[in-house]
Parts: structure tokens; sequence; C-alpha cells
């Protein structure tokens, strides 16, 4: 089909109000919706928390009552193919067709099996006209941590680091601030849209990082710290503060100061990052971003066991030290913040990301 114009505006509405509800929905997609009767959008919505209505009932909702006649026959536009299944909420396609919606315009097929393909069926078995593939690769951007949480069985991984003009990102034994201010509240903003954070032993030892959001108004994710042998002191700020960490060792007697450190002990045998990844999968965390050091950054990229990465690179110059990892993917963004340059990169290609 030949989508028009209007279609297309339509959409991209769809997908600015699935962005609203990026910080709170958790392991759920986002998911943006808009109703039209003749040519006017009478509703719309989003899918604003974890365990609330979708994006489908917010807009059939939104619409005003002098308006409600006015939903027998419309045009209903959303951003992914609304769910089959009942979970937290009742399917979504069931009260597309109770509302005697005539047309359904969906952008991106469901990657969840319990709906792939089953509801985009159910609606066209009920007489409902039904168009798939609107915007299609701007939709499927927009879900990306929800696809490879329900594809591929692991957090969708961001790596982050920043790196000089001379392509280091620290020295040995030294804490090393190279990004400035605006890029750093920039850092702080994306830690409100991410579930949990990781570092190494030795960045952990190195800098005391308390990996909390604050500079953003949101909330702080929680802390993934690797430390195999126990070797970061129990004063540092991720062991012994009121925020959650997650410590993943194989010391069976790991001690930690803080209330709310939750240990997770690992086999000798059984240590890798693949695995701590999956566990982190399996916890119920969707999105995590891992800011280093050296060692476990090369490792994702060795590994291929990441899915973005945000580069800063900076104009200073080190001379000498770590030198920044390398990797290779598509870039999708990038952005000039006061001076500092930061690349958005994607290693998700298209065979990867196959709904």
């Amino acid at each position: 089909m030949d989508f028009s114009k209007d279609d297309e505006r339509r959409m991209r509405r769809c997908f600015h109000l699935a962005s609203l509800g990026s910080y709170h929905v958790k392991t759920n997609p986002q998911v943006g919706s808009i109703i039209v009767k003749d040519g006017q959008i009478i509703g719309e919505g989003y899918h604003q928390k974890y365990g609330g209505p979708h994006a489908e009932i917010e807009a059939l909702r939104s619409v005003s009552p002098e308006h409600t006649a006015l939903i027998d026959g419309s045009h209903i536009y959303v951003s992914l193919e609304p769910c089959y299944h009942e979970g937290k909420t009742p399917p979504c396609v069931d009260a597309i067709i109770k509302a005697k919606i005539a047309a359904v315009t969906i952008s991106v097929k469901d990657p969840n099996p319990k709906t792939s393909g089953k509801s985009i069926q159910k609606l066209k078995d009920h007489g409902i006209d039904v168009h798939v593939g609107l915007l299609e690769a701007a939709g499927k951007s927009l879900i990306e941590s929800f696809f490879v949480h329900q594809k591929l069985g692991l957090p969708f991984i961001i790596l982050k680091w920043a790196q000089s003009k001379d392509r280091y990102i620290g020295k040995p034994d030294e804490q090393v601030w190279l990004s400035n201010e605006q890029s750093k509240l920039l850092v702080h903003r994306w830690r409100e849209e991410i579930d949990a954070i990781m570092i190494g032993t030795n960045t952990a030892i190195l800098d005391n990082p308390k990996l909390t959001n604050r500079r953003g108004h949101g909330r702080s994710p929680v802390r993934v710290v690797l430390d195999r042998y126990q070797k970061i002191p129990k004063t540092h700020h991720v062991l012994s503060d009121d925020h959650e960490t997650l410590v993943y060792t194989t010391h069976e007697d790991y001690r930690a100061q803080g209330k709310c450190v939750s240990i997770h002990h690992l086999p000798e045998e059984d240590w890798s990052i693949s695995h701590i990844l999956k566990s982190i999968h399996q916890l119920g965390y969707a999105k995590l971003m891992v800011e280093g050091g050296k060692k476990l950054l090369s490792h994702c990229i060795k590994e291929q066991l990441w899915h973005e990465a945000r580069i800063i690179q900076t104009d200073k110059i080190i001379g000498e030290g770590i030198k920044a990892p390398n990797l290779s993917g598509k870039i999708k963004g990038e952005m000039n913040v006061s001076g500092d340059n930061i690349f958005i990169i994607s290693n998700l290609n298209n065979k990867t990301f196959l709904i």
C-alpha cells in the first residue's frame, strides 16, 4: 500500500506520543496511538507506565463525550501492533473491535510471539481494514530495547565512554575528566532512560563513582558492579550508600555495608559477561548502560554483546594512557554539545532486527 503524507504525519505523531513514556515503561515497549475521523484527530494516547493502560486504550479514553459517537467507523493509528494476549491489561485488539473502529494503520508488527501477527489477523477477520509498515524503520527504532529483550534474551546494552581528541579514555591509576559540564548533564539525563548501569572492578576502585542521576529530575538506575574477587573497598559509594546495587562475584563470603546491596554469586567456572547479562535480563532489567572500564567495554565489543554505543569525543589531549576501544557500526545520530561531539552508533542491522 502507498501511504499518504497525512498518514505519515499521523504516525509521526504516534511516535512523538510514544516517546513520552520512555522513562516509565520498563520492559514494555513505547507505544503511541491516535484516532482520526473525517480527517480530524479525536483522540490520542500513549503507554504511560509499566502495568498501566496501553496506548490504544488511552486514545479511546481521551475522546471527549461529545465525540464518542465518532469512534464508530474511525481510523486508529498505532506505532506497534495492538496486543493480543491478556497480561496486566486486557487485549487491546478486542477493545478496537468492540469500539467498531473501521481501519487500523500499524507501523511495526509486535515481536512478542504472544501477539506477533495474531492481532493483525484477528482485526482482518472482523472486517477491519488493516495496513502495516508505515514508517517501519522509525517504528522499529522506537522499540529496539523491547525487541532485544523479547527476541535475544538480553537487556538492550548501551556502551558509553568519553575519549580525548587523541583517542584515550584515561590514564592508569589516575582519574581523568574529559567531557564538559553540558555533556555531563546529558549523561545524567541518559541515566533517567535506563534501568541499570554497569562498571567493572577497576573503575569502581579508581573512580569511586555514585552512578546516580544527580543532575536530572528522574530516577536513578540500578547499579551493577562486577567484583569477581571482592577487591572494591566496602566504604566506596556503590557498596555503602542507600542506592540499589547488584554485585556479581565469585567470592563466597562477600560483604557490603549498604542496605540496598544484593549479592549475586557465580561459580568460578560460570564467570562470564554473557552469564551476567542474561542474569540481568532475567531480573527484568530492559536497558543497561555499560560505563567501563576499558576491559569490560572491549569484552562486550569482542563478544558482540552490545546494541548501541554513545561516544563522547572531546577536544582535550592526553598524550598517553588507556586507548579508547574500537568498534564498528552504523552511526544513527550525532550532536555537538558545547564543543563535545557525541556519536550514537547502532549494532542492530536489518538482518538482526527482523520481526
